[in-house]
Protein backbone atom coordinates (compact mmCIF):
# COMPACT_ATOMS: atom_id res chain seq x y z
CA UNK A 1 0.00 0.00 0.00
CA UNK A 2 1.49 3.28 -1.28
CA UNK A 3 1.63 5.92 1.89
CA UNK A 4 0.68 9.37 1.54
CA UNK A 5 1.22 12.30 3.50
CA UNK A 6 -0.59 15.08 3.13
CA UNK A 7 0.14 18.68 4.27
CA UNK A 8 -2.12 21.96 5.20
CA UNK A 9 -1.68 24.52 7.40
CA UNK A 10 -5.11 24.46 9.07
CA UNK A 11 -8.63 23.07 8.42
CA UNK A 12 -11.30 25.54 8.88
CA UNK A 13 -14.74 25.91 7.35
CA UNK A 14 -14.31 26.73 2.91
CA UNK A 15 -13.25 24.92 0.14
CA UNK A 16 -10.01 24.33 0.17
CA UNK A 17 -10.21 22.13 3.84
CA UNK A 18 -13.08 20.07 2.58
CA UNK A 19 -11.13 19.40 -0.61
CA UNK A 20 -8.31 18.57 1.12
CA UNK A 21 -10.30 15.89 3.61
CA UNK A 22 -12.53 14.35 0.27
CA UNK A 23 -9.18 14.24 -1.36
CA UNK A 24 -7.99 11.73 1.59
CA UNK A 25 -11.64 10.18 1.56
CA UNK A 26 -11.01 9.15 -1.77
CA UNK A 27 -7.42 8.03 -1.85
CA UNK A 28 -7.86 5.56 1.13
CA UNK A 29 -11.33 4.26 -0.68
CA UNK A 30 -8.30 3.64 -3.77
CA UNK A 31 -6.08 1.93 -1.55
CA UNK A 32 -3.77 4.38 -0.39
CA UNK A 33 -2.52 4.91 2.92
CA UNK A 34 -3.02 8.91 4.22
CA UNK A 35 -2.21 10.99 6.67
CA UNK A 36 -2.67 14.70 7.20
CA UNK A 37 -0.35 16.71 8.91
CA UNK A 38 -2.09 20.15 10.17
CA UNK A 39 -2.02 22.71 13.08
CA UNK A 40 -4.45 21.66 15.13
CA UNK A 41 -4.56 25.31 16.68
CA UNK A 42 -5.22 26.98 13.61
CA UNK A 43 -7.62 24.93 13.27
CA UNK A 44 -11.47 24.97 13.73
CA UNK A 45 -11.91 21.68 16.07
CA UNK A 46 -15.34 21.20 14.46
CA UNK A 47 -13.92 20.82 11.42
CA UNK A 48 -11.05 18.84 12.96
CA UNK A 49 -13.73 16.25 14.66
CA UNK A 50 -15.58 15.90 11.14
CA UNK A 51 -12.20 14.99 9.36
CA UNK A 52 -11.84 12.35 11.66
CA UNK A 53 -15.58 10.93 11.47
CA UNK A 54 -14.87 11.11 8.10
CA UNK A 55 -11.81 8.40 8.60
CA UNK A 56 -9.04 10.94 8.08
CA UNK A 57 -5.58 10.34 10.18
CA UNK A 58 -4.36 13.84 11.68
CA UNK A 59 -1.25 14.40 12.85
CA UNK A 60 -1.06 17.92 14.73
CA UNK A 61 2.18 20.20 13.64
CA UNK A 62 1.58 22.90 15.58
CA UNK A 63 3.74 25.56 14.45
CA UNK A 64 2.92 25.10 10.50
CA UNK A 65 0.77 28.31 10.92
CA UNK A 66 -0.59 30.28 7.75
CA UNK A 67 1.00 33.78 8.41
CA UNK A 68 4.82 33.84 7.71
CA UNK A 69 7.41 33.84 10.42
CA UNK A 70 10.50 32.64 9.94
CA UNK A 71 11.22 31.19 13.33
CA UNK A 72 7.67 29.43 13.25
CA UNK A 73 8.33 28.17 9.73
CA UNK A 74 11.68 26.56 10.83
CA UNK A 75 10.10 24.74 13.39
CA UNK A 76 7.37 23.36 11.05
CA UNK A 77 10.30 22.37 8.67
CA UNK A 78 11.91 20.76 11.31
CA UNK A 79 8.77 18.89 12.30
CA UNK A 80 8.38 17.93 8.62
CA UNK A 81 11.05 16.29 7.79
CA UNK A 82 11.19 14.13 11.36
CA UNK A 83 7.63 13.22 10.42
CA UNK A 84 8.31 12.49 7.16
CA UNK A 85 11.98 10.40 7.89
CA UNK A 86 9.56 8.67 10.91
CA UNK A 87 6.48 7.81 8.15
CA UNK A 88 8.50 7.12 5.02
CA UNK A 89 5.87 7.94 2.88
CA UNK A 90 6.28 7.77 -0.61
CA UNK A 91 3.93 10.66 -1.96
CA UNK A 92 4.06 13.95 -0.10
CA UNK A 93 0.91 15.92 -1.24
CA UNK A 94 1.24 19.45 -0.06
CA UNK A 95 -2.21 21.88 -0.14
CA UNK A 96 -2.01 25.62 -0.28
CA UNK A 97 0.30 28.03 -0.90
CA UNK A 98 2.14 28.19 2.45
CA UNK A 99 1.84 24.70 2.83
CA UNK A 100 3.11 24.13 0.09
CA UNK A 101 6.06 25.89 0.19
CA UNK A 102 7.20 24.44 3.68
CA UNK A 103 5.92 20.98 2.54
CA UNK A 104 7.87 20.58 -0.60
CA UNK A 105 10.74 21.76 0.92
CA UNK A 106 10.74 19.21 3.76
CA UNK A 107 9.95 16.62 1.18
CA UNK A 108 12.84 17.39 -0.79
CA UNK A 109 14.92 17.53 2.07
CA UNK A 110 13.56 14.00 3.46
CA UNK A 111 14.05 12.65 -0.35
CA UNK A 112 10.78 11.45 -0.86
CA UNK A 113 10.07 10.02 -3.99
CA UNK A 114 7.36 11.89 -5.46
CA UNK A 115 5.70 15.16 -4.12
CA UNK A 116 2.35 16.73 -5.54
CA UNK A 117 1.20 20.21 -5.02
CA UNK A 118 -2.35 21.73 -4.73
CA UNK A 119 -3.35 24.82 -5.18
CA UNK A 120 -6.82 24.70 -3.97
CA UNK A 121 -9.64 25.21 -6.26
CA UNK A 122 -8.10 26.67 -9.41
CA UNK A 123 -9.47 24.57 -11.78
CA UNK A 124 -6.20 25.52 -14.23
CA UNK A 125 -4.08 23.28 -11.89
CA UNK A 126 -7.29 20.83 -11.80
CA UNK A 127 -10.05 20.52 -9.18
CA UNK A 128 -9.75 17.55 -6.77
CA UNK A 129 -11.94 17.17 -4.29
CA UNK A 130 -15.49 17.39 -6.27
CA UNK A 131 -18.72 18.53 -4.83
CA UNK A 132 -21.28 15.83 -3.93
CA UNK A 133 -24.01 16.70 -6.79
CA UNK A 134 -26.39 14.59 -6.41
CA UNK A 135 -25.71 14.23 -2.61
CA UNK A 136 -27.18 17.68 -2.65
CA UNK A 137 -30.23 17.61 -4.63
CA UNK A 138 -31.11 14.76 -2.87
CA UNK A 139 -30.66 16.70 0.46
CA UNK A 140 -31.58 20.15 -0.51
CA UNK A 141 -35.60 20.91 1.28
CA UNK A 142 -37.74 22.80 -1.37
CA UNK A 143 -37.08 26.55 -1.70
CA UNK A 144 -40.43 27.10 0.28
CA UNK A 145 -39.59 24.77 2.60
CA UNK A 146 -36.08 26.41 3.14
CA UNK A 147 -37.76 29.87 3.49
CA UNK A 148 -39.95 28.96 6.05
CA UNK A 149 -37.56 27.60 8.30
CA UNK A 150 -35.38 30.76 8.22
CA UNK A 151 -38.09 33.01 8.18
CA UNK A 152 -37.99 34.37 4.67
CA UNK A 153 -41.11 35.49 2.78
CA UNK A 154 -41.86 33.55 0.22
CA UNK A 155 -42.10 36.27 -2.12
CA UNK A 156 -38.33 37.78 -1.29
CA UNK A 157 -35.85 38.02 -4.21
CA UNK A 158 -33.10 36.10 -2.10
CA UNK A 159 -29.03 36.87 -3.27
CA UNK A 160 -27.06 34.56 -1.30
CA UNK A 161 -23.26 35.51 -0.44
CA UNK A 162 -21.31 32.41 1.43
CA UNK A 163 -18.15 32.38 2.45
CA UNK A 164 -15.70 33.93 4.97
CA UNK A 165 -16.08 37.78 5.82
CA UNK A 166 -12.53 39.07 4.51
CA UNK A 167 -11.54 41.59 2.15
CA UNK A 168 -10.39 39.11 -0.92
CA UNK A 169 -14.33 37.87 -0.63
CA UNK A 170 -15.42 41.18 -1.71
CA UNK A 171 -18.92 41.28 0.53
CA UNK A 172 -17.85 45.08 0.88
CA UNK A 173 -19.03 45.38 -2.98
CA UNK A 174 -21.91 43.48 -2.93
CA UNK A 175 -23.10 45.55 0.37
CA UNK A 176 -22.34 48.60 -1.91
CA UNK A 177 -24.79 46.77 -4.49
CA UNK A 178 -27.69 46.71 -2.13
CA UNK A 179 -28.99 50.13 -2.36
CA UNK A 180 -28.91 50.02 -5.89
CA UNK A 181 -30.10 46.05 -6.15
CA UNK A 182 -33.20 47.17 -3.91
CA UNK A 183 -34.33 50.16 -5.70
CA UNK A 184 -34.42 47.50 -9.19
CA UNK A 185 -35.67 44.93 -6.94
CA UNK A 186 -38.06 46.33 -4.21
CA UNK A 187 -38.55 42.45 -2.33
CA UNK A 188 -34.25 42.36 -2.85
CA UNK A 189 -32.80 40.82 0.77
CA UNK A 190 -29.22 40.15 0.73
CA UNK A 191 -28.12 37.34 2.75
CA UNK A 192 -24.38 36.83 3.87
CA UNK A 193 -23.60 33.33 5.62
CA UNK A 194 -19.98 33.08 7.15
CA UNK A 195 -17.78 34.75 9.90
CA UNK A 196 -14.71 36.38 10.12
CA UNK A 197 -13.40 40.27 11.01
CA UNK A 198 -15.34 42.53 8.69
CA UNK A 199 -18.65 41.21 9.87
CA UNK A 200 -19.02 44.14 12.14
CA UNK A 201 -17.76 46.76 9.13
CA UNK A 202 -20.43 45.11 6.60
CA UNK A 203 -23.37 45.56 8.45
CA UNK A 204 -22.07 49.38 9.99
CA UNK A 205 -22.26 50.18 6.08
CA UNK A 206 -25.55 48.55 5.63
CA UNK A 207 -26.65 51.38 8.22
CA UNK A 208 -24.87 53.80 6.57
CA UNK A 209 -26.55 53.28 3.30
CA UNK A 210 -29.94 52.91 4.50
CA UNK A 211 -30.13 49.55 3.78
CA UNK A 212 -29.50 47.50 6.79
CA UNK A 213 -33.38 46.14 6.52
CA UNK A 214 -32.35 44.32 3.48
CA UNK A 215 -29.02 42.31 5.19
CA UNK A 216 -29.41 39.36 7.13
CA UNK A 217 -25.82 38.47 8.45
CA UNK A 218 -25.92 34.70 9.73
CA UNK A 219 -22.90 33.14 11.78
CA UNK A 220 -20.81 30.34 9.53
CA UNK A 221 -22.47 27.08 10.31
CA UNK A 222 -21.06 23.35 8.97
CA UNK A 223 -24.42 23.00 6.99
CA UNK A 224 -25.17 25.99 4.43
CA UNK A 225 -27.55 23.39 1.90
CA UNK A 226 -30.55 25.14 3.55
CA UNK A 227 -29.38 28.46 3.20
CA UNK A 228 -28.15 27.88 -0.88
CA UNK A 229 -31.91 26.07 -1.32
CA UNK A 230 -33.59 29.34 0.10
CA UNK A 231 -31.40 31.35 -2.61
CA UNK A 232 -33.06 32.58 -6.01
CA UNK A 233 -29.19 33.67 -6.88
CA UNK A 234 -25.60 33.27 -5.36
CA UNK A 235 -22.88 36.01 -5.65
CA UNK A 236 -19.45 35.70 -5.91
CA UNK A 237 -17.64 39.67 -5.93
CA UNK A 238 -14.55 37.99 -4.90
CA UNK A 239 -11.68 39.69 -5.51
CA UNK A 240 -9.59 36.98 -6.25
CA UNK A 241 -10.93 33.29 -6.34
CA UNK A 242 -9.22 29.80 -7.08
CA UNK A 243 -12.23 27.79 -7.98
CA UNK A 244 -15.07 28.85 -5.40
CA UNK A 245 -16.67 26.18 -3.95
CA UNK A 246 -19.95 27.22 -3.19
CA UNK A 247 -20.10 28.28 -6.77
CA UNK A 248 -20.31 24.64 -7.58
CA UNK A 249 -22.84 23.96 -5.15
CA UNK A 250 -25.09 26.44 -5.91
CA UNK A 251 -25.45 25.23 -9.24
CA UNK A 252 -25.64 21.98 -8.61
CA UNK A 253 -29.10 22.56 -6.84
CA UNK A 254 -30.38 25.08 -9.94
CA UNK A 255 -29.04 28.35 -8.98
CA UNK A 256 -27.28 30.46 -11.18
CA UNK A 257 -24.85 32.52 -9.89
CA UNK A 258 -22.88 36.21 -10.44
CA UNK A 259 -19.22 36.32 -9.88
CA UNK A 260 -16.69 38.63 -10.89
CA UNK A 261 -14.42 37.60 -13.60
CA UNK A 262 -11.22 37.15 -11.51
CA UNK A 263 -9.56 33.94 -10.89
CA UNK A 264 -11.21 30.37 -11.77
CA UNK A 265 -14.66 32.01 -11.48
CA UNK A 266 -14.71 32.51 -15.38
CA UNK A 267 -13.69 28.67 -15.86
CA UNK A 268 -17.01 27.75 -13.34
CA UNK A 269 -19.42 30.12 -14.50
CA UNK A 270 -19.91 30.60 -18.40
CA UNK A 271 -21.57 34.31 -18.96
CA UNK A 272 -25.25 34.08 -19.99
CA UNK A 273 -25.01 30.27 -20.03
CA UNK A 274 -25.31 29.37 -16.09
CA UNK A 275 -24.84 32.83 -15.11
CA UNK A 276 -23.47 36.25 -15.49
CA UNK A 277 -19.98 37.20 -14.98
CA UNK A 278 -19.06 40.87 -14.06
CA UNK A 279 -16.28 42.99 -13.48
CA UNK A 280 -14.29 43.19 -10.41
CA UNK A 281 -14.30 46.15 -8.00
CA UNK A 282 -17.52 47.19 -9.96
CA UNK A 283 -20.25 47.94 -7.32
CA UNK A 284 -22.53 49.30 -10.18
CA UNK A 285 -22.13 46.21 -12.70
CA UNK A 286 -22.70 43.81 -9.62
CA UNK A 287 -25.67 45.47 -9.12
CA UNK A 288 -27.05 45.53 -12.65
CA UNK A 289 -26.56 42.14 -12.63
CA UNK A 290 -28.41 40.95 -9.85
CA UNK A 291 -31.12 42.97 -11.15
CA UNK A 292 -31.78 41.64 -14.30
CA UNK A 293 -31.85 38.20 -12.61
CA UNK A 294 -34.21 40.32 -10.29
CA UNK A 295 -36.55 40.71 -12.39
CA UNK A 296 -36.65 38.20 -15.00
CA UNK A 297 -37.74 34.96 -13.18
CA UNK A 298 -37.73 33.28 -16.67
CA UNK A 299 -33.97 34.04 -17.53
CA UNK A 300 -33.38 33.07 -13.13
CA UNK A 301 -34.90 29.62 -14.28
CA UNK A 302 -32.93 28.96 -17.78
CA UNK A 303 -29.66 29.75 -16.71
CA UNK A 304 -30.34 27.38 -13.16
CA UNK A 305 -31.22 24.88 -15.76
CA UNK A 306 -28.47 25.13 -17.59
CA UNK A 307 -26.25 25.30 -14.39
CA UNK A 308 -27.28 22.03 -13.06
CA UNK A 309 -25.40 20.36 -16.01
CA UNK A 310 -22.31 22.67 -15.60
CA UNK A 311 -21.81 21.72 -12.07
CA UNK A 312 -21.51 17.74 -13.01
CA UNK A 313 -18.07 19.02 -14.55
CA UNK A 314 -17.01 19.83 -11.06
CA UNK A 315 -18.73 16.78 -9.07
CA UNK A 316 -17.43 14.46 -6.90
CA UNK A 317 -16.88 11.20 -9.16
CA UNK A 318 -15.22 13.88 -11.78
CA UNK A 319 -12.78 15.02 -9.64
CA UNK A 320 -11.88 11.71 -8.10
CA UNK A 321 -11.54 10.35 -11.62
CA UNK A 322 -8.92 12.72 -12.25
CA UNK A 323 -7.01 12.71 -8.61
CA UNK A 324 -7.14 9.00 -8.99
CA UNK A 325 -5.51 9.13 -12.44
CA UNK A 326 -2.62 11.60 -11.27
CA UNK A 327 -1.61 9.38 -8.04
CA UNK A 328 -1.53 6.31 -10.96
CA UNK A 329 0.49 7.78 -13.23
CA UNK A 330 2.71 8.94 -10.73
CA UNK A 331 3.36 5.75 -8.93
CA UNK A 332 3.70 4.29 -12.39
CA UNK A 333 6.47 7.06 -13.32
CA UNK A 334 8.20 6.63 -9.66
CA UNK A 335 7.68 2.80 -9.66
CA UNK A 336 5.82 2.56 -6.05
CA UNK A 337 3.92 0.08 -5.00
Amino acid sequence: MIRVLHVITRLTVGGSSENTVASMVALSRAGYDCALAVSFRESDPAVLADARRRGCRLIDVASLGREVSLASDMVALYRLVRLIAAARPQIVHTHTSKAGFVGRLAAWIARVPAVIHQPHGHVFYGYWGGVPTQQLRASAPPRQVARARLGIPPRAYVVVGLGRFVPVKGFDLLVEALPRLRDGVPSARLLLVGEGPERAALERRAVELGVADCLHVTSVIRDVLEYLAAADVLAAPSRNEGMGRALVEAMALGIPAVGAAVGGIPAVIVDGECGRLVPPEDPTALAQALVELGRDELLRRKLGERAIGRAEAFSTAVADAKMRAVYETLAREKGLS
